[in-house]
């Protein structure tokens, strides 16, 4: 994270963790915790987020909530926007969103960022 940042690159986080302060209700992918959530952290660690970093030919980061209201969060990172819409448009991206449901059954929301301080 701190590489891509420090060269300006586009952030695209995946707030299905507790990255809450970064999941502003505009934009983002939050899951957040519920009583009847699953969430399997070994699925989405060894094999979503290698499918999705290897699909849109990115760099991720994954973090592992501990407190807050989210469980998980990644953070994919894109050159630009033009990376991150060619990456979304990828015949691949709906494998990559209908492999969701075999590690939760919460359906994430959507944040873009860009990095503007590392």
């Amino acid at each position: 994270g701190m590489k891509a940042s420090l060269n300006g690159a586009l952030n695209l986080s995946i707030l299905d963790g507790w990255w809450n302060e970064l999941y502003d209700g505009k934009n983002g992918w939050a899951i957040p915790s519920a009583d009847d959530s699953t969430f399997d952290h070994d699925y989405y660690r060894d094999t979503h987020v290698p499918l999705a970093a290897t699909t849109w030919g990115v760099g991720a980061e994954i973090d592992k909530g501990v407190n807050g209201p989210y469980t998980a969060g990644v953070h994919f990172f894109f050159e630009s926007m033009d990376q991150f819409q060619a990456a979304m448009g990828n015949p691949g991206t709906q494998a990559v969103m209908a492999d969701v449901a075999n590690y939760t059954n919460i359906t994430p929301v959507m944040q873009i960022s860009e990095v503007v301080q590392g």
